[in-house]
C-alpha cells in the first residue's frame, strides 16, 4: 500500500517559488503597513516586535494556503473531480480564510479600519473558513469510505 505524500512533496517547484515570493512580499508589506500606519499601543520596540510576529504568521499561513490551492487544483485536473469534492483544495480555501481572519484581527488592533467593520469581516472569514475546513473533513471521510 502506497503511503500518501506530504503536501510539500506534492507541490511543484513553481508553486513553491510562488508561495515563497508571496510569503516574503506579504511579510514586507504587512510589516510596512502595520508598523507605519498602525497603532498597536505600548512602546515603539514592542510595536515593532508585534508587527514582525503578526506579519510572519499571516504571510506564512497565507502561503501555505496557496500551496494547498495549487496542489488541490492539480489534483482536480488529474482526477477530474469538482472543486467541492477535492479536500486539499477546500483546506487551502480554509487556510487562506484563516489568514484573512488573522489579518482582520491585526487590522482591528492596529486601528487601520473601523473596529466594527474589521470585526464583521473577521467573523465572516472565520465562519467561511470553518465551513471549508469541516467540508474538507466530510469529503475526506467520503473518499475513505469509497
Amino acid at each position: 500500500m502506497e503511503r500518501p505524500r506530504s503536501v510539500w512533496a506534492q507541490s511543484s517547484v513553481r508553486s513553491k517559488v510562488v508561495a515563497g515570493v508571496v510569503a516574503v512580499v506579504g511579510f514586507v508589506l504587512l510589516l510596512l503597513v502595520v508598523n507605519t500606519y498602525g497603532n498597536l499601543g505600548g512602546n515603539r520596540l514592542g510595536d515593532l516586535l508585534v508587527s514582525i510576529l503578526f506579519a510572519l504568521v499571516i504571510s506564512g499561513v497565507f502561503s501555505i494556503g496557496l500551496l494547498c490551492l495549487s496542489i488541490g487544483s492539480t489534483s482536480m485536473r488529474q482526477e477530474h473531480v469538482a472543486w467541492h469534492n477535492q479536500p486539499v483544495f477546500l483546506q487551502g480555501i480554509g487556510i487562506i480564510l484563516a489568514a484573512l481572519t488573522l489579518l482582520m484581527i491585526v487590522v482591528s488592533l492596529s486601528h487601520l479600519l473601523p473596529h466594527l467593520l474589521a470585526v464583521a469581516l473577521g467573523i465572516l472569514c472565520a465562519t467561511l473558513g470553518l465551513v471549508c475546513a469541516l467540508w474538507s473533513v466530510g469529503v475526506s471521510q467520503a473518499h475513505r469510505r469509497n
